[in-house]
């Protein structure tokens, strides 16, 4: 098959960029919101509550670097010309 040769280029269909995205970001939005319950039912003082908000912004920080990645279209990093960066693909790498 086509795998096998390197020089056959074969273009991904449009609905890739979409639904690869979501559903990459997916399991990070449900553990966003279930840290976020977990939170909002411990009760105030409890020593875990603090650690369900601090696993919360972790994936907070994950599911916005899908987010940017999905909106700008990053595929790849290229190192050899990170002076050449956008902003936004700052923003993404350090998240």
């Amino acid at each position: 098959g086509a795998y096998r040769s390197q020089d056959v280029m074969n273009p991904l269909h449009a609905s890739f960029w979409l639904s690869a995205p979501i559903i990459t970001a997916l399991p990070f939005w449900f553990r966003l919101q279930q840290c976020l319950r977990r939170y909002h039912d411990t009760a105030y003082g409890h020593p875990s509550r603090k650690f369900h908000l601090v696993n919360a912004v972790k994936y907070l920080g994950i599911f916005s670097s899908q987010v940017i990645a999905a909106v700008f279209n990053f595929t790849s990093v290229d190192f050899a010309h990170i002076s050449d960066w956008d902003t936004p693909r700052k923003i993404w790498f350090g998240v």
